[in-house]
């Protein structure tokens, strides 16, 4: 199956997308649920109000790059075009995305070839999940920019990835942890780091100055859901507990350094993800999506393409394998696998150790010769 995807991976890629997605459509009785913010926020910053979107909406929790890729959407062609044209957006988002991990692989060998390719297809399996069945652009365009800014770092583009890198934070707070991994560049770290930062700032600052309500945003408190890992553990606020998002940045950018530090950066984007979908309050099964766009990138270097397909097994499978009304098997396979996908991120065996920068001089590993040839 490999080496045929391999020949033509993206024809291949593209009809496991369609695939999925069409039985989503043929199947789910509503989609694309998450368009509706994106209407609903376009609407308002079209409006003389617009510097009161987050005041007005604080449950509107993307960001302004979000409503930008999608305003020609929700202004020209409306309603159920609009959102029919979004769909098909985040699709090619997501061909995007395995393409941008691709290209991180540059003129390797065949092995490690075939295991994007196995990865890329367990990928494209769930990506639909998110593109098709909720339809959260934001969530789509962060994880975007996050695998371009990794691929940016291992071309040795660090200024470039740290603008990436403030993108992806101005389409999804959340993925502010990424950029601790700029700390460990070996050039141009704190002119990247600044890049951020301003394009963080130049984005996000308007509505707070113009609005100071705009910080309702901030304080929106999501209802712990019953597949939560928080819920498993006995956390069941009526809310987001306060520390909640605090620990969530603080313990990414620390997971996010020590794999960098572990000769692992492409695990960066799967630590993010898997930290803050461990502390989060929701528990919609579209975050196994940025799950598994983590998992591709550290297959990328594994020995074999295991990653992706526990993140597909043990998260995103129990949300059709196990019956909803037992919570505590939901949120406990659920938080099976994202630990098991924190531990793949450092044990995980791999066919090459890497240091960010070009990608002329990564650091191997020695891989008995049984393994080589066993390596997908």
């Amino acid at each position: 199956m490999a080496r045929a995807i391999t020949a033509h991976p993206f024809r291949a890629l593209s009809l496991v997308l369609a695939a999925v997605s069409v039985a989503h459509l043929l199947t789910e009785p509503a989609w694309a649920v998450g368009w509706g913010y994106v209407r609903s926020a376009v609407h308002i910053l079209v409006s003389p109000h617009w510097f009161a979107l987050y005041a007005l909406r604080p449950d509107i929790q993307m960001g302004p790059i979000t409503f930008l890729v999608g305003a020609p959407l929700v202004l020209i062609l409306k309603g159920d075009a609009g959102r029919f044209a979004a769909v098909l957006l985040m699709l090619l988002i997501g061909l995007a995305i395995m393409r941008e991990a691709q290209r991180i692989l540059a003129a390797e060998s065949p092995s490690a070839r075939r295991r994007w390719a196995v990865a890329a297809v367990l990928f494209a399996i769930a990506w639909p999940e998110l593109a098709v069945r909720f339809g959260h652009l934001d969530d789509a365009l962060a994880l975007f920019f996050a695998v371009l800014a990794m691929r940016l770092l291992q071309d040795g583009r660090t200024v470039a990835a740290g603008l990436a890198i403030g993108v992806a934070v101005d389409c999804k707070p959340w993925m502010l942890p990424l950029a601790a991994v700029l700390l460990f560049a070996p050039r141009h770290r704190w002119p990247a780091l600044g890049v951020v930062v301003l394009a963080v700032v130049v984005v996000w600052s308007p509505f707070f100055l113009l609005d100071p309500a705009s910080v309702r945003a901030l304080q929106f408190r999501i209802p712990v859901s019953s597949g939560s890992t928080l819920w498993l553990f006995g956390i069941r606020a009526h809310g987001t507990p306060p520390w909640c998002r605090p620990a969530q940045l603080v313990g990414g950018a620390l997971l996010a350094a020590a794999a960098v530090r572990r000769g692992r950066p492409l695990a960066a984007v799967l630590v993010v993800v898997a930290f803050r979908m461990l502390l989060d309050p929701g528990a919609h099964s579209y975050y196994a999506s940025g799950l598994l766009t983590g998992a591709l990138l550290l297959d990328l270097d594994a020995t074999l393409a295991l990653a992706t397909l526990a993140a597909l097994v043990l998260v995103l499978g129990p949300v059709y394998l196990v019956p909803p009304r037992i919570p505590v098997l939901v949120s406990g396979f659920r938080t099976v696998g994202i630990v098991a996908s924190l531990v793949a991120a450092f044990a995980l065996p791999l066919h090459r150790r890497r240091e960010l920068g070009p990608r002329g001089e990564p650091h191997r590993v020695d891989v008995p010769r049984s393994s080589k040839a066993a390596a997908l």
